[in-house]
């Protein structure tokens, strides 16, 4: 009976103690209609580690072709012969985004230029001029997307891969006396292009800046352990309602919006796992990235990872399963250090594998299951809810998804428009709890204003004004509030402020609001006027 080694890395050990962490150590309970996307990422890893030094090559190759064909469907989004996922997006391949779209090239162009690289050195003309025609392709997709992270991490990802890969670069340093004048051009060069990035888009820019200085401020309350996984998500909106409750007249009150990502995956990690997950992860991408293999492949892929991370600095990979998908891909492929060898019966070895394969893809196919059903319940068309406004599917399968933000969230909106006062108020709290956000505490406010909760409604819109500055709602539905109480007062205190408050756009809705703010206004000056 022949037997098969098992090799146990750092790297494992590693990668085991963060999704320990990750699930012992919670803000919010354990998804289960995401065990899909967690099952299928830990699948791919095993199989990648247990097979992928035999097919690394093919797995590059991988990378490469699905970033071709990414690019490809770009271009045929940009001339419009196919649909954008995004309807304020004229690209995203096959994500709903272009940020995530560019996230994916800037890795694929890394790994298409280290093979460029490798087949430059063996002179294989065919394979040159494939690649270059992918490189160049994806380039300017990544051009397209106008992802300025994207641009920067394959600037950084190509610098890294000419310096570790390419053995006439690392002469050129090692021997010119002249290095270390061109390595302040260089340095010089990267400031500026970082500068421009800033400058190109600078209110996008400032908005993420202004993200950054609150998630800070989270992690000043819990540096060490954190907040638990999904305490990001759970808190930072209050965080937001009181920076601008303290600096109402701030200049990032313009920018500011509801927010489901930090565009910082390190700060995203140091909020819900404390400096513990944030050490963590450095020691792994440390082990990954420092450890010396012989094999130039695994220098790609290093360079590879690197892009990677680049990207996360200025973005929200892990909130991508696609992107998730690559990443599994790269920390599987490359090298680690190897702890232990145990050898095991292939008997033994094969059927253990095909038992874990079955039992994590059946949960993770109940759990899609789930997912998609619960998702076609509640973007069903309004006649047919409204026909069947019985025990439904979704009271029924309650418990499997009350736990996903996102779900919630549409479950919240769909809980306002169709269930009684009472159900929708349970359901709005619940996703409170998950996300908060502007939209879900006005329509908690209007949920208790029905129920004739005036100080609690009262309470809600004033959260969700200051959450969001720049939107009206909030504000009009407090001077509703004022007005059907005949608090004239308050109303027109707070009507005046609508009229001066600044928006970022002048919608029709908009502008019928403070139309009926102007009218009011204006009547209870009259009254004032004849009493004078």
């Amino acid at each position: 009976m022949g037997k098969r080694d098992i090799s146990i890395a750092i790297s494992d050990i590693l990668i085991t103690i963060i999704i320990i962490l990750t699930i012992i150590n919670r803000e919010t309970s354990l998804d289960f209609v995401s065990m899909w996307k967690y099952g299928i990422i830990i699948l791919l890893y095993l199989f990648i580690r247990l097979f992928a030094k035999t097919y690394k090559f093919s797995v590059l190759w991988g990378i490469v072709v699905i970033g071709l064909m990414e690019a490809v469907i770009a271009f045929l989004q940009k001339i419009y012969v196919l649909d954008s996922n995004h309807t304020s997006f004229e690209i995203t391949g096959t994500f709903t985004n272009p940020s995530q779209l560019a996230g994916l090239l800037c890795v694929c162009l890394t790994i298409c230029v280290g093979l460029l690289f490798y087949y430059i050195d063996k002179r294989l003309r065919l394979f040159i001029l494939i690649l270059v025609v992918c490189a160049g392709m994806m380039f300017i997709a990544i051009l397209l997307s106008d992802s300025r992270a994207s641009l920067l991490a394959s600037i950084i990802g190509l610098i890294s891969l000419c310096y570790l890969y390419n053995r006439y670069v690392r002469d050129f340093i090692k021997n010119n006396e002249k290095f270390i004048s061109m390595k302040a051009v260089v340095l010089l060069v990267l400031i500026v292009s970082i500068w421009g990035l800033y400058q190109h888009k600078k209110d996008s820019a400032d908005g993420r800046l202004f993200i950054w200085n609150n998630t800070i401020e989270m992690i000043k309350e819990k540096p060490i352990l954190g907040y638990g996984t999904g305490g990001w998500v759970a808190n930072y909106m209050y965080y937001q309602a009181d920076y601008f409750k303290e600096y109402p007249d701030s200049d990032y009150r313009m920018l500011a919006d509801d927010v489901a990502y930090p565009y910082n995956e390190l700060l995203h990690l140091w909020v819900d796992q404390g400096i513990i997950g944030v050490s963590l992860i450095i020691c792994l991408l440390y082990n990954l990235l420092f450890y010396k293999s012989s094999n130039k492949l695994n220098a790609i892929l290093k360079c590879a990872l690197v892009s990677f991370v680049v990207f996360s600095f200025f973005s929200y990979p892990t909130d991508t399963f696609g992107l998730m998908i690559l990443l599994c891909v790269l920390m599987g492929s490359l090298d680690s250090r190897i702890i232990f060898v145990y050898p095991i019966p292939k008997v033994f070895f094969y059927s253990n594998f095909i038992s874990v394969f079955l039992l994590i893809g059946f949960l993770s196919l109940w759990s899609y299951h789930i997912y998609e059903k619960t998702l076609s319940e509640l973007f069903k068309p309004e006649r047919q809810v409204r026909s069947e406004m019985k025990t439904t599917f979704l009271d029924l399968n309650y418990t499997s998804f009350c736990n996903n933000p996102y779900v919630m969230d549409l479950y919240a909106q769909y809980s306002f428009k169709y269930y009684s006062s009472e159900k929708a108020e349970r359901i709005l709290q619940s996703a409170i709890c998950l996300r908060p956000s502007s939209d879900l505490y006005c329509n908690i406010g209007d949920v208790y204003k029905a129920q004739k909760k005036y100080s609690v409604a009262e309470g809600c819109y004033q959260i969700a004004g200051h959450m969001i500055p720049a939107r009206i709602t909030p504000n009009y539905n407090l001077f509703i509030l004022y007005v059907e109480q005949n608090d004239s007062i308050n109303a027109l205190k707070i009507g005046n402020a609508i009229l001066c408050q600044a928006t970022k756009v002048e919608g029709t809705k908009t502008l019928k609001m403070k139309a009926n703010v102007m009218q009011f206004v204006e009547s209870c000056n009259s009254v004032s006027l004849l009493k004078n």
